[in-house]
């Protein structure tokens, strides 16, 4: 199995194809699977790899982490396997390690993909709903938070398959590890400061039908950058990846293809 020895805990990983590298950063409360369906479509041209962030998937259990705990295992990653610098993908709470990655250690990446995320910090109302997220979590355990989540993680019309795989991968997941990963989420920083300053491409992806970090919300993040382009995804919510894999594939080639 490949695994990373990265501080102080090994990482999953598995990389696929040949070409200019692109790390792919999976969300909350989920695990590299949800980039299953787009790596066989860019791995002709790019070398993908995919991470479970310390604590899911595959990767060993963890006690508690921050959001920079979790960009400087990337930075870790990155340097282990000579990697950087390269792009980097992140999908919302992926999307929160991308940019703290890029606030902590910019030298390391060359490209950023925002994918269905937020830059802004939590208001109050945000803080408090991960702090309920976080006791569901710790004392209901992951099925419950799956059931909380479900209704706004998809698109209008799902596929069943996508939401049978997506109800799995959300509820194999530890229970401490998303408590904490909760806590993690409510205490980042704002990056909107760090995105204004970046030198290198950030390219916005977004479903067109996502009730959590919503179009208008993305292209407010694209009006913020420097440069890059934006990509909206049809018939996908939260879980662009997942539900039009094909749609995001292509947007990643043509956001990538003066690597």
């Amino acid at each position: 199995m490949p695994y990373a020895f990265v501080q102080s805990t090994r990482l999953w990983y598995e990389e696929s194809g040949n070409g200019p590298s692109i790390l792919l950063i999976h969300g909350f409360p989920l695990d590299s699977r949800i980039w299953d369906d787009v790596v066989p479509l860019i791995s002709h041209r790019l070398k993908a790899i995919t991470l479970d962030l310390r604590g899911f998937g595959r990767s060993d259990p963890s006690g508690d982490f921050t959001m920079r705990q979790l960009a400087f295992d990337v930075a870790g990653f990155l340097t282990l396997q000579k990697l950087a610098p390269c792009c980097i993908a992140g999908l919302s709470m992926g999307g929160y390690v991308a940019q703290e990655l890029a606030s902590e250690r910019p030298d390391l990446i060359s490209h950023m993909i925002l994918l269905d995320t937020k830059s802004e910090s939590d208001d109050t109302q945000g803080k408090n709903k991960r702090n309920d997220m976080a006791k569901l979590a710790l004392e209901q355990g992951s099925k419950a938070v799956s059931d909380a989540m479900m209704p706004n993680m998809l698109g209008n019309r799902p596929s069943p398959v996508v939401v049978e795989k997506l109800r799995r991968i959300m509820e194999s997941q530890r229970p401490e590890t998303l408590a904490s990963a909760c806590i993690a989420m409510r205490d980042r920083e704002n990056y909107l400061p760090t995105l204004e300053k970046l030198s290198f491409p950030v390219d916005i992806i977004v479903g067109e039908e996502d009730r959590i970090s919503s179009p208008e919300l993305m292209e407010f993040i694209h009006q913020k950058v420097n440069y890059g382009r934006m990509f909206r995804i049809p018939q996908a919510g939260h879980l662009s990846p997942m539900e039009n894999p094909q749609a995001v594939a292509s947007a990643i080639l043509k956001a990538t293809e003066n690597l």
